[in-house]
């Protein structure tokens, strides 16, 4: 009598993943955007040797209703030596009062300059980072493939300078907060632009 045959073992069969392809691609896309901060990154280092590591650079916010703010941060010799902050409304002027009506209310402004070891010490404002800083940022953003609602913004000014890569959620409309590099300009040199 022969010996009975034991059934082979079948591999269960593979598991469908619907997410499997959003997610190569979302890792596809962050090794593209990698590639890009670190093109940035090597220009600026670049920039960084030539100005000796004299720069400002800009971050600001501007609601889309009008009101905002914006740092300037300082550097001298790679070193964050200054940090101004300055608030401003660029919302419609505000209409007349009726007769035997009480004036509008104006929206106060508000601003301040840090030096030395006073940078810092008011709550306001961008941090006070170096570019080098910030760039570190720049990277770890690239690198984060995306969830499915989230969009990765990634842009160099017209010196090659990278100024931003940040992630937005896309489901939200007004103001959505960005994560990341948001620099509105960066200044080579001595000079400091638009600041008194």
């Amino acid at each position: 009598v022969p010996a009975p045959v034991s059934p082979r073992p079948v591999a269960p069969p593979p598991v469908f993943d619907p997410n499997a392809k959003a997610r190569e691609l979302a890792e596809k896309q962050a090794k593209v955007d990698t590639a890009k901060v670190k093109e940035g990154i090597k220009a600026w280092e670049a920039a960084k040797a030539k100005s000796k590591g004299n720069y400002s650079y800009k971050i600001g916010f501007q609601s889309w209703v009008g009101f905002g703010h914006e740092t300037t941060i300082v550097v001298r010799n790679n070193k964050v030596a200054e940090r101004h902050f300055r608030t401003f409304n660029r919302a419609r002027p505000i209409a007349p009062p009726r007769p035997g009506g009480g004036a509008p209310a104006q929206l106060k402004t508000i601003s301040w300059v840090e030096t030395g070891k006073a940078i810092g010490t008011n709550k306001r404002g961008a941090p006070a980072k170096t570019l080098d800083e910030l760039y570190k940022i720049a990277l770890e953003t690239a690198q984060k493939p995306l969830k499915q609602f989230e969009r990765r913004y990634i842009r160099s000014d017209k010196q090659g300078l990278l100024v931003s890569c940040y992630i937005m959620d896309r489901r939200i409309a007004d103001d959505a907060p960005r994560n990341g590099l948001v620099v509105s300009s960066i200044q080579l040199g001595g000079g400091v632009e638009g600041v008194a």
